[in-house]
């Protein structure tokens, strides 16, 4: 069934950890869960587009929304403690958000509709050190350059150079 929406009357909660539960629905309004830190959305069936809103969540450290159904573009305001950005396996589409934390270490975008490129103001963000953008048409263009760039033969090279170049590609 969908995620209750008596969940924000708990507006002291740090943490909801609610992956692998069938959850279905909407992601509603959460913005009153002012403390939330963590939040653990992943493997349910959920969709439709984050709402605009979602940056009001001023103390989200860890975001989880991984195989779901969420669609549309994804807009990710500067939440300034914001760590780790998990919305793999979904159908999200256009470019990739720019302003993100810069306290982002890890953005996970793969298998999700984003065309463009990596953002160049992701090279400014020191403890970003991972991102996934496998499965998407970034991917497959970050790929092609890197092969041809680092001559590469075997998949296990293209994966090493294709991590150490993401990091550094400008649009």
């Amino acid at each position: 069934g969908p995620l209750p929406s008596s969940i924000v009357n708990l507006t002291l909660l740090l943490d909801l950890f609610l992956s692998n539960n069938r959850l279905t629905g909407a992601l509603f309004d959460i913005t009153q869960l002012q403390e939330l830190r963590l939040l653990f959305l992943g493997n349910n069936r959920m969709g439709g587009a984050i709402p605009a809103d979602f940056g009001a969540l001023g103390r989200l450290e860890y975001l989880d929304l991984y195989n779901n159904s969420f669609s549309g573009p994804l807009e990710l305001p500067n939440v300034p403690d914001l760590e780790h950005v998990d919305v793999s396996e979904n159908d999200f589409s256009g470019t990739l958000p720019v302003n993100i934390s810069t306290s982002v270490g890890v953005i996970n975008v793969a298998g999700n509709r984003f065309d463009g490129t990596i953002p160049s103001s992701y090279g400014a963000y020191a403890v970003l050190h991972s991102v996934n953008v496998s499965d998407t048409l970034i991917g497959k263009q970050v790929l092609v350059l890197v092969k041809h760039l680092c001559h590469c033969h075997t998949t296990s090279w293209w994966l090493i150079c294709f991590v150490f170049m993401c990091r550094w590609l400008d649009p």
